[in-house]
């Protein structure tokens, strides 16, 4: 019994070893075990819109579809990396002209704030408003009426989370103002 004992581990132990060197005539790929569950990664977050994307939103929904005329982003020169924005809307016309300029000046402050808190950096924001207007003698044409322009330096000290509270006409440089509005 003994005998069969010791035979027995010898085999046991053997192949054991036989089995973790490998056989030298044995060339196939060790066996690979599937995975048992998938591994989940969060999905990386979407990029940023782009910028002259999210301006254009931000005109569109303040000011009516169709109103944006023109919007162009540009490559700062000094600093290099930062951009330019410039947008031209019409205005829509108001009941009174209180009311118009108002307007005017609600969706230029939405205007700044897309473009200064978006994630890339603008060095200069302006903003051309026309609006028609009629002459004297009954002839309409479209005019500008306000133009507006702020910078980054102005802007990155603006708490735009409070931005309906402040008077915007005494932080953006008014480069046009038509007689209508004074």
């Amino acid at each position: 019994m003994r005998l069969f004992g010791y035979f027995s581990l010898a085999v046991f132990v053997g192949f054991g070893f036989a089995h973790l060197v490998g056989d030298p005539g044995d060339v196939s790929d060790p066996p690979v075990q599937e995975a048992s569950e998938s591994v989940s990664r969060p999905a990386p977050p979407p990029p940023p819109p782009d910028l002259l994307a999210t301006v254009r939103d931000t005109m569109d929904r303040v000011t009516g579809v169709d109103r944006v005329t023109d919007i162009d982003v540009l490559d700062s020169v000094d600093p290099p990396g930062e951009k330019i924005v410039h947008v031209t809307f019409l205005a829509s016309e108001n009941l009174t002209t209180g009311f118009t300029k108002s307007g005017i000046e609600s969706a230029m402050r939405d205007g700044y704030e897309a473009a200064f808190t978006h994630s890339k950096p603008v060095q200069l924001v302006t903003m051309a408003v026309h609006m028609t207007l009629v002459d004297r003698f009954g002839n309409e044409s479209v005019e500008l009426v306000y133009g507006t322009r702020m910078e980054s330096d102005i802007a990155g000290r603006i708490n735009w989370e409070n931005k309906h509270g402040l008077e915007f006409d005494r932080l953006w440089t008014v480069y046009w103002l038509h007689p209508v509005f004074k």
